[in-house]
């Protein structure tokens, strides 16, 4: 069974700060709860932009940006 945290991956997000791995900000917001997070690359995303949760690692979900 899956945790709650791990329930959320594959599901979208919405950026409410950018996420900027290398400068180490990034909140999110999913199900109505907000959440920090980063890319597994060196990808910056603004706010306001859909993101696909593809993991999670430590407290921080790891997002990508939604191909359209």
């Amino acid at each position: 069974l899956k945790t709650n945290a791990e329930s959320l991956i594959g599901q979208r997000a919405l950026v409410t700060e950018v996420v900027d791995t290398l400068s180490g900000t990034g909140r999110v917001e999913v199900n109505g709860m907000e959440w920090s997070a980063k890319t597994e690359g060196c990808d910056v995303i603004e706010t306001g932009t859909v993101v696909l949760i593809r993991g999670i690692q430590g407290v921080k979900l790891i997002v990508e940006k939604e191909e359209v």
